[in-house]
């Protein structure tokens, strides 16, 4: 049997949690965001700025934020489930490496997993930087040393700035999703194949095969 029996004990005494760094970026992304809209809400009542460039101002931060959250959601759903799409991952690496007659890689382990490996983690930091900065240009302004039109200017300008974070994101995340379906499409697939090869191979149960499945399969098997 091959079980570690410390790893075991610990896991039947404590339980277990899996998660990655990557969650916890995130999440001061989050917060950053947060604090940045917080700071803009109380300006939408000053009579010396305009309003629409406060509320799209806002309307970005939130954007951003909501993709933030969404995004951390995900991977720590990734990083969760690591054992058993970890699993998958391994074995369609083996069946890419015999199908395609080539050296075995790990090629769909990071490419189903990379977001917990940290690829979305430069977008969250950028992201972070550009909140705090926000943050600090509201309490310049507050404070008298941010003129109202550079303030204005500076808020016109983070949909340039959020936009391709955001977008970087979101592409990683879809790309990785269809990563994983593709991984969990070759599984079913050989999994049939392997069942329908060991039942067309049996005299009990042949004759089954032969009349239920369809010609282009038996085709291939005869």
């Amino acid at each position: 049997m091959n079980l570690n029996i410390p790893v075991y004990q610990s896991i039947l005494t404590q339980g277990l949690s899996l998660t990655s760094p990557a969650v916890a970026v995130g999440q001061t992304t989050i917060n950053a965001l947060t604090t940045a809209d917080a700071a803009l809400e109380p300006l939408t009542s000053r009579l010396d700025l305009d309003v629409s460039v406060i509320d799209e101002a806002r309307s970005v931060i939130n954007s951003a934020n909501s993709t933030a959250t969404s995004s951390v959601s995900t991977i720590a759903s990734r990083a969760e489930d690591s054992l058993r799409l970890g699993s998958l991952t391994r074995y369609v690496n083996q069946i890419d490496a015999y199908v395609n007659d080539v050296p075995s890689s790990c090629y769909n382990t990071q490419s189903a997993f990379s977001s917990v490996f940290g690829s979305c983690d430069d977008y969250f930091d950028s992201m972070t930087g550009y909140a705090n900065t926000l943050t600090d240009k509201v309490a310049d302004f507050l404070s008298g040393s941010l003129g109202s039109s550079d303030f204005e200017n500076y808020l016109a300008s983070l949909g340039d700035l959020f936009s391709p974070m955001v977008d970087g994101i979101s592409n990683l995340l879809s790309k990785e999703a269809s990563v994983i379906s593709e991984i969990e499409a070759k599984v079913k697939a050989s999994s049939l194949a392997q069942s329908i090869a060991s039942l067309w191979n049996d005299s009990c149960t042949q004759e089954l095969m032969a009349t239920t499945l369809p010609d282009d399969i038996q085709g291939l098997l005869t």
